[in-house]
Parts: C-alpha cells; sequence; structure tokens
C-alpha cells in the first residue's frame, strides 16, 4: 500500500488546490494557477523520469548505486535547470499567451513555480532512493510533505494576495 499511497497524494493535492483557489479568489484565478501548474508539471516530470530510471537501473544493479545516482543528478541539471530557468524567464510572457488575466494572476507564479522545480528534483532522486531501499514511510512523508505546501498556501489566500503564496508554499514544501 505504502507504494500506491505515494501515487495519489500529489495528484489529489493538485485537485484540491484548484478547487480551494475556485473557492477563494474565483474561477479565472483558479485557471491562472492550473495553467501555471501544468506548465510547471512538464519540467517536474523530467525529474520523475529521471528518477524512475534511477530506480529501475539501480534494481537491476545495486553495486552501481552511488555512481547511477551522481550520473542521474547531473542529467536532472543539465535538462532540469536550464529548462527551469528558461520558464522562470520568460513566465509572464508564456502567461501572457492565455491572456492578460493570466499573465496578471499567474506570471509570478509560474516565475516561482518553475525555480521550485529544481529542488523538486532532488526529492524525486531522494524518493528514488527510499524506494530502492523499501523506506516507504519516508517515500510517503517526501509525497505528503510535496502536497501540502500547496494545499498550505492555497487557504491563505484571499482577494488581496497573489497566487504567488501558492508558489512560496509549494516550493517550502520541495
Amino acid at each position: 500500500i505504502g507504494g500506491q499511497l505515494s501515487v495519489v497524494m500529489c495528484p489529489m493535492g493538485a485537485g484540491l488546490v484548484v478547487l480551494v483557489v475556485i473557492a477563494r479568489r474565483g474561477a479565472e484565478s483558479s485557471a491562472a494557477y492550473y495553467t501555471a501548474a501544468a506548465i510547471t508539471a512538464t519540467l517536474v516530470a523530467f525529474a520523475s523520469n529521471i528518477a524512475g530510471a534511477f530506480t529501475a537501473e539501480a534494481a537491476a544493479r545495486p553495486h552501481d548505486e552511488e555512481a547511477l545516482l551522481r550520473r542521474s543528478a547531473a542529467h536532472a541539471a543539465r535538462l532540469l535547470v536550464p529548462a527551469a530557468l528558461g520558464t522562470a524567464l520568460l513566465a509572464p510572457w508564456i502567461m501572457a499567451v492565455f491572456g492578460d488575466s493570466y499573465r496578471a494572476d499567474g506570471g509570478t507564479l509560474l516565475r516561482v513555480l518553475a525555480l521550485g522545480a529544481i529542488p523538486q528534483a532532488l526529492i524525486a532522486l531522494g524518493v528514488g532512493v527510499a524506494r530502492l531501499h523499501r523506506r516507504m514511510v519516508l517515500v510517503n512523508v517526501l509525497f505528503g510533505a510535496v502536497a501540502v505546501g500547496p494545499i498550505l498556501g492555497a487557504t491563505l489566500i484571499d482577494e488581496s494576495t497573489g497566487l504567488e503564496r501558492i508558489g512560496y508554499f509549494t516550493a517550502a514544501g520541495q
């Protein structure tokens, strides 16, 4: 059950955040949040896929675990860091493609979430190591922390606060 619980936690957290943003800020802000989160999800997928490959490869070659981990971290740095920095730099213009309100509500949020994808790579590799060693409690704690950050941030927004607050709590959870 340990592995399945961790797979459910993150998408559930993301779905709850959309609902909380709708309740606190309305549909337009929720759309901006969802768009920024979806764009960031592609960055986080880099890290998750690299970590998954590491876990599979290290399970087949446990004596090479340390070297494989270093190589995976280097791959993440080469792929994810430039993509995250580029997304953060261009965030307001990326969000403007969807409209002025998206840029206003989601430009800074996308910037914060994109930068937060970088430490997420470390979490993903940590989860990979924990899975490799069957430390499912640690896996669930890590995924729980990642899921709680955005939910907490969403509950603390109102009409006068920006959506970037969710991004700050998301990054803190990572």
